[in-house]
């Protein structure tokens, strides 16, 4: 199999709401995982598999400590957020927005965890865009219109050209990759820059986005002001 992709064995083992459809996969689960919650606690394991369909005709891994199908379990999880979908996104979107905010901790994690993600899985980013083309493409063409409305009609392509020719060097010569940057971002939240040579900045990619939409005096600081 190539990179990336696991049988369907590994799967079985690592999701217990997986469904077992064949007799060699029953086999391969009565090996693998105790019949009873009771020797299950006394294995430290959470689960265990009776080879047995539940009431609903699930045939899938049991909890251990309340005897219920995982399958059954998935059931209700997935018909508990369709009934509450939109209530359930919202309080995650507040949780995740507040945590942006108010925790820079949190942030950092988070950017080092993407970084970090990013170098182990090479061909995650090439992959994303072939499966989400159409989006990709929606947002590039925002993006592209955006830059429009920000740029001054009047300033010729060779004031610009020297921002991306230099961060293409940087990149070249440190083997760190650079992006050139609007030091007030195009759709910020209380101003918006401009498309301008003024307006950009050099830095590499991990500050770009760490960065993101921020004003630069909530990401530097106030003592720093480029413009």
């Amino acid at each position: 199999m190539g990179q990336g992709f696991k049988t369907k064995e590994e799967m079985m083992r690592e999701s217990p709401c997986f469904e077992v459809t064949s007799q060699r996969e029953i086999d391969d689960m009565m090996a693998w995982y105790p019949r009873t919650p009771t020797e299950a606690k006394q294995m430290g394991m959470m689960s265990y598999f009776t080879g047995v369909r539940c009431k609903r005709g699930h045939l899938t891994l049991r909890r251990a400590a309340a005897a219920a199908c995982r399958g059954c379990d998935r059931e209700k999880a997935k018909a508990h957020y369709h009934k509450h979908r939109e209530k359930l996104r919202e309080k995650a979107l507040e949780w995740y927005n507040r945590a942006r905010k108010n925790n820079p901790e949190y942030r950092e994690r988070a950017r080092l965890y993407a970084r970090d993600y990013r170098q182990k899985n090479p061909d995650y980013m090439k992959n994303h865009i072939r499966m989400n083309r159409a989006r990709y493409t929606a947002h590039e063409a925002e993006r592209r219109a955006t830059i429009k409305r920000g740029t001054l009609s009047h300033l010729p392509d060779e004031l610009f050209l020297p921002f991306y020719e230099e961060s293409e060097r940087l990149t070249a010569e440190t083997g760190i990759e650079h992006h050139v940057d609007h030091y007030y971002p195009l759709k910020g939240k209380t101003v918006c820059g401009l498309h301008v040579p003024w307006n950009l900045q050099i830095i590499t990619a991990d500050e770009n986005m760490a960065k993101n939409n921020r004003m630069p005096e909530e990401f530097y600081g106030l003592q720093k002001n480029n413009c």
